[in-house]
């Protein structure tokens, strides 16, 4: 399973990482009006 989220949500991101899912890309982008870091997480089901 693959999720899509913004390197600003810290919290889910530790949520992630605490679960087992993986970081599998951080790329900068400009998305919304204003500049993030987007990111994927992986997890085997």
């Amino acid at each position: 399973m693959v999720l899509w989220t913004h390197e600003s949500h810290r919290a889910a991101c530790a949520l992630y990482a605490r679960n087992g899912w993986t970081l599998t890309r951080s790329e900068p982008v400009h998305s919304f009006g204003v500049d993030l870091v987007e990111q994927s997480w992986e997890i085997a089901l």
